[in-house]
C-alpha cells in the first residue's frame, strides 16, 4: 500500500501505479487483488472504520496524467486470491517451483539461481 489516509470514520488506501495508457474503470477493477488484500488487512485492526480502496494511475505521455480510480470491495474476489496465494505458498514449501523470468523483477528476487538453474 502507498499510502493511507483517515478521513473521519472512512481510511482511505491508495496505490499508485504508472502506466503507458490510461486506466478505465474495468481496468482498476480486474487488478484489484493487491488493494482487497491490504482492506482485509487493515480491516483487523481498526474498529468499525469504512474501508475505501482506489488507485491512483500516472499515465506516462508527454502531458502526464494523474487519475483515480475507486475499486469496489469484493469479498468473494478477497476468498478466491488468498486460496490461490495459499495453494501458492504450499507449492513452494514443499519444493515445488515452476520459473517465471522477468527482466524487472529477477535482480532482486530470492528465487533466481533456481529459476536460471531451472532445465524443465
Amino acid at each position: 500500500m502507498d499510502l493511507a489516509i483517515q478521513d473521519g470514520d472512512e481510511l482511505v488506501l491508495t496505490d499508485f501505479k504508472t502506466s503507458r495508457s490510461r486506466w478505465n474503470a474495468n481496468q482498476a477493477q480486474s487488478n484489484a487483488e493487491q488493494l482487497l488484500l491490504y482492506a482485509d488487512l487493515a480491516g483487523r485492526v481498526l474498529d468499525g472504520k469504512r474501508i475505501k480502496l482506489q488507485f491512483a494511475v500516472v499515465t506516462k505521455t508527454k502531458t502526464p496524467v494523474l487519475e483515480v480510480h475507486e475499486v469496489c470491495y469484493d469479498a468473494g474476489r478477497l476468498k478466491r486470491s488468498k486460496a490461490i496465494f495459499g495453494k501458492v505458498w504450499e507449492a513452494i514449501k514443499s519444493g515445488v517451483y515452476y520459473p517465471a523470468p522477468s527482466q524487472m523483477n529477477c535482480y532482486g528476487c530470492g528465487y533466481r539461481k533456481a529459476c536460471d538453474s531451472f532445465t524443465g
